[in-house]
């Protein structure tokens, strides 16, 4: 038998790039994610569409009241003071005593 050439090889490539470029195209619920790190904090902006539907009471609009910024847009935060263990001792305490 023999070995695929390299045209077999690029030809094949070539269908599945366009296979898959198809395939996100067909459904049209895509949309890119783009993240960029910064020195300036940890700032993420979202938007929910109309459409969403909260998973749990906990995600609903009416419990949290805060107002949104125009078109929809927010900004999330992740408070690290949230998840703080105060069972434990700080790094910086003497085991001595």
């Amino acid at each position: 038998m023999n070995k695929p050439s390299s045209l077999h090889l690029l030809l094949i490539a070539m269908l599945i790039t366009a296979t898959i470029t198809l395939m996100s195209q067909a459904t049209g619920n895509v949309h890119p994610l783009i993240l960029i790190p910064g020195n300036g904090g940890n700032q993420l902006e979202a938007r929910l569409d109309r459409d969403y539907k909260p998973s749990s009471i906990w995600c609903s609009s009416w419990l949290n009241p805060v107002r949104k910024k125009s078109d929809g847009w927010f900004r999330l935060w992740f408070d690290t003071l949230m998840y703080q263990c105060y069972c434990l001792p700080s790094p910086n305490a003497s085991t001595n005593e």
